[in-house]
């Protein structure tokens, strides 16, 4: 599960990466909305008909929103920050990169 094919950013093609050490590194929550509709049936043969993000990153804080940014960076990864208030639908531009959900930081301060 540590290696994903996730979007560069240079030639726009879908790249073999290894985010073990990402997962190592942040304290938020990683998914794999691609991996999760193939296995609850939902996805075309090997996830084709899915759009969406190979990895959502759900960041418990800023930390955790520069080490995928940085990651993203040395790997030159697509990535697209949401503040987690949209729909699932808004992931959709970030097809097969790496999707940051700010909504942990978003919460208002009292």
């Amino acid at each position: 599960m540590l290696n994903l094919e996730i979007r560069r950013l240079a030639d726009n093609t879908p790249t073999p990466v290894s985010i073990a050490s990402l997962a190592m590194e942040v304290r938020g929550k990683l998914q794999f909305p691609r991996e999760d509709a193939q296995a609850s049936g939902k996805a075309g043969r090997n996830g084709a008909d899915s759009t969406g993000p190979a990895l959502i990153v759900r960041c418990t804080d800023r930390q955790d929103v520069m080490r995928c940014l940085d990651f993203a960076s040395r790997h030159d990864l697509l990535v697209a920050m949401r503040n987690g208030r949209n729909e699932h639908a808004a992931w959709d531009d970030c097809d097969q990169g790496i999707a940051v959900d700010l909504s942990a930081l978003c919460k208002p301060q009292r």
